[in-house]
């Protein structure tokens, strides 16, 4: 894989909270460019066009698009599209593109005690 000494990895002995995710960032991420990705998803082409001298001020919030590989359509994605401009908006995220400068404190770690399949996080951690 291209790249994949970019990539750090840390083994987790149970299913991550955000909050175990901000607690690492927190540790020992501060002021690095992050992606934080639900378990299910992973990047394809055109994530890397983010603008990244503005990720100090700006998270992006991606939903998936694309690719399904269980589709009987290939290069379909099947998942509807909670987020186009013919659906209310529901806040349906899979992934956050930021650069946390400073440590979030417990009050605020306290909020993210969820899964990153709890319905509804998306807005918790928006």
């Amino acid at each position: 894989m291209a790249n994949k000494h970019k990539l750090t990895m840390h083994k987790v002995y149970r299913d991550p909270t955000y909050r175990d995710t901000f607690e690492l960032i927190n540790n020992e991420l501060l002021k690095k460019n992050l992606i934080v990705l639900n378990n299910d998803n992973y990047l394809s082409q055109g994530w890397e066009s983010i603008n990244k001298t503005s990720l100090e001020k700006v998270m992006y919030a991606l939903t998936r698009r694309g690719r399904n590989e269980t589709s009987n359509s290939p290069g379909k994605c099947s998942m509807p599209d909670y987020c186009g401009p013919k659906n209310t908006y529901i806040g349906s995220h899979d992934a956050f593109a930021f650069r946390l400068s400073y440590p979030i404190n417990e009050e605020l770690l306290r909020e993210f005690d969820f899964k990153g399949y709890d319905f509804g996080k998306e807005n918790v951690f928006i």
